[in-house]
């Protein structure tokens, strides 16, 4: 493990690029001072919080999915609500849509309830793509 030059995380030995300020590790040119500086206070402020499953610093959104599996004789519903990241987003939106899905057939209330809670999983997930695509978040 070595420091990132630019924002002085740990990185791994080999690593090309800074996970955390996104910099390209180069031995060639060393930075100097000020413009280390420079960037370590950049990425510091920029809104990089850590994603409740990745558990590292990324740009979050906060997102709320619902998951919903009848059987013939009850009805299970799952929520999920956290800041993660776009990618963790995705992984989310797709489990619990795919879940609700496959699951909602075998009910009655879950053959009304299920295209419901679809749709309002694919609305909540254009929604915070959108901001993602924004930056505003």
């Amino acid at each position: 493990m070595k420091k990132c030059p630019y924002c002085g995380e740990r990185i791994q030995d080999a690593a090309k690029k800074c996970r955390f300020c996104r910099e390209w590790i180069e031995a060639k040119e060393p930075l100097s001072n000020k413009a280390s500086k420079q960037i370590r206070e950049r990425a510091s402020n920029s809104q990089l919080t850590s994603c409740e499953r990745y558990h590292a610093k990324r740009k979050t959104q906060w997102c709320f999915f619902k998951e919903n599996v009848s059987y013939f004789f009850q009805r299970n519903e799952r929520t999920f609500s956290g800041s993660v990241c776009f990618s963790c987003m995705t992984k989310v939106f797709g489990e619990f849509t795919l879940k609700t899905l496959l699951g909602t057939c075998w009910g009655i209330i879950g053959a009304f309830l299920g295209p419901a809670i679809i749709g309002g999983n694919m609305i909540e997930y254009l929604k915070n793509t959108f901001k993602f695509i924004k930056g505003k978040v």
